[in-house]
């Protein structure tokens, strides 16, 4: 069944859409793994080469935040992506090719899809951006569903982050410490910095998208 995408008010942000931090009971990942949920892992390497490709990608991002913010914040997105995963299953919300077409075509393009994931630390890598407009498309699919619910945007927003919220905190997550911590919701930094830049303390904090007005 093919599901409308609200213009007016549709919000898409990577996962979190501003969720409170939800505290997760989290292990420590096995050597060699820089992340796992439920089983999928994402290694070391793995985050070694998405971070290089991230700051030759975008240069002058990188440049306002340490390299261990941008290699927590791929775990970050990763772990957020899989979370989106596992609401899509539960609630029957897999989107088709066409509605993932007609989504990109909403947020301007696929241009303009890359340079919005880019300042949420994704590399303009094809299949990684393709991901984050996935987990996007699930989230809003997600908030129509509590739109049919409640009519009030502002109460759909918090139904919304209530399940990311939820399924955050069933998902069994485990990260390697030298990457830092997940609360369910970010990932901190081993050494605690978000940013080198005094004034922007909100710097890179994730893949988001967002989805203009209509």
């Amino acid at each position: 069944m093919q599901r409308s995408v609200r213009r007016s008010g549709a919000r898409m942000l990577g996962l979190l859409l501003s969720a409170a931090a939800v505290l997760t009971a989290c292990g420590q990942a096995q050597p060699g793994v820089a992340a796992s949920i439920d089983g999928d892992t994402l290694t070391v390497t793995e985050v070694q080469e998405r971070t290089a490709a991230f700051i030759e990608a975008y240069p002058e991002i990188a440049g306002q935040v340490t390299v261990d913010r941008i290699t927590a914040v791929t775990i970050q997105n990763f772990l957020r992506g899989r979370v989106a995963d596992s609401i899509a299953r539960d609630l029957g919300l897999e989107p088709t090719e066409g509605e993932l077409d007609e989504f990109v075509e909403q947020i301007g393009g696929i241009e303009e899809a890359t340079r919005q994931v880019g300042q949420g630390g994704v590399s303009p890598d094809p299949e990684l951006v393709a991901a984050e407009i996935r987990s996007a498309w699930i989230v809003n699919a997600l908030r129509e569903l509590k739109l049919a619910e409640i009519t009030d945007p502002e109460e759909a927003d918090a139904a919304t982050r209530a399940t990311v919220d939820e399924y955050s905190a069933a998902a069994d997550v485990s990260v390697n410490p030298r990457f830092g911590t997940w609360d369910g919701v970010i990932v901190t930094p081993a050494n605690g910095s978000l940013s080198n830049v005094p004034d922007d303390p909100d710097a890179l904090t994730g893949a988001a998208i967002q989805v203009p007005p209509g």
